[in-house]
């Protein structure tokens, strides 16, 4: 049996140039799909415990794990140092100052592991500094239809952030 051929979303746009992808292509490919790798890193040097902010995400095709590399760069260059993790591999929150909560949107709803973490962790997140953010795939055109698809999806962030607040 072969093994599948671990792909990302950017190298698979590079790969078909962006082009539209056929229904009997998008067939086979519901049913080979490419391994995803999901991203968790670590950057900076916190000299104490408890320096660091971590970013954690749930995602399912891998971008939301590219934003949240972009976000620990980001604030590894300030001076900062961070941890990228999927959700479901973060059990201590011990080590954090702060908190990043990321999730790609799925039928305008965060994904079930990403509100299972801030459940599970509602005690020490109650206590630190907490910002989310939330990847969609959306198709970026100004008309009225993409503005209403765009306002549910924020519209998902800001009612799972008030049910995480009252938690």
């Amino acid at each position: 049996m072969n093994k599948p051929k671990k792909i990302n979303r950017r190298s698979f746009l590079a790969l078909t140039g962006g082009a539209v992808v056929g229904i009997t292509a998008l067939g086979t490919l519901g049913r080979q799909q490419p391994a995803v790798e999901f991203n968790e890193s670590s950057c900076g040097s916190a000299s104490e415990i408890g320096d660091k902010i971590l970013v954690a995400y749930a995602s399912r095709c891998g971008s939301t794990g590219e934003v949240a590399e972009a976000i620990g760069q980001v604030l590894c260059e300030s001076g900062v140092s961070a941890d990228i993790r999927l959700v479901e591999n973060v059990s201590d929150l011990s080590p954090y100052r702060a908190v990043i909560v990321g999730s790609a949107i799925r039928s305008n709803e965060w994904l079930p592991e990403a509100v299972e973490f801030v459940k599970m962790h509602r005690e020490p997140l109650s206590r630190v500094p907490v910002a989310y953010f939330l990847t969609s795939l959306m198709v970026v055109q100004d008309t009225e239809e993409t503005h209403r698809a765009a306002a549910a999806c924020l519209d998902s962030m800001w009612k799972f952030m008030l049910y995480a607040a009252s938690l």
